[in-house]
């Protein structure tokens, strides 16, 4: 961040990057029900992962450490948890099991016109 603001355009880099970061940790700390919860998530693992490839090629993989970190975290919300209790509880398992079970739906279904006798 220090080398960035030295130069000529660096006040106006740091406002593009750092203005939509904290509008969008603003909101998400103000998501009250889970649909907003679930629909966060997916911007906040795509900057983890974008961070953590940026990090990685300014400064090595020690560096990248922390945004991959987050990015773990933000994963394993999407676990069954908790372990033997009640995942209906949980957004984030509900969610993915929601996706999953339609893709297997959609895949079940068979296609008319392909394979028929008639």
């Amino acid at each position: 961040l220090g080398q960035v603001w030295g130069e000529a355009v660096g006040p106006a880099a740091v406002a593009c990057t750092v203005m939509p970061l904290a509008m969008w940790s603003v909101g998400t700390m103000f998501c009250s029900t889970d649909a907003e919860l679930v629909g966060a998530m997916p911007a906040a693992m795509l900057q983890y992962s974008a961070a953590a490839a940026k990090l990685a090629m300014a400064g090595g993989l020690p560096a990248a450490l922390p945004a991959c970190l987050g990015l773990g975290l933000h994963l394993a919300l999407c676990l069954p948890l908790p372990l033997g209790g009640e995942t209906d509880a949980n957004p984030f398992f509900m969610a993915v099991w929601r996706w999953y079970r339609r893709w297997t739906n959609l895949l079940s279904e068979p296609v008319s016109g392909f394979g028929d006798d008639d």
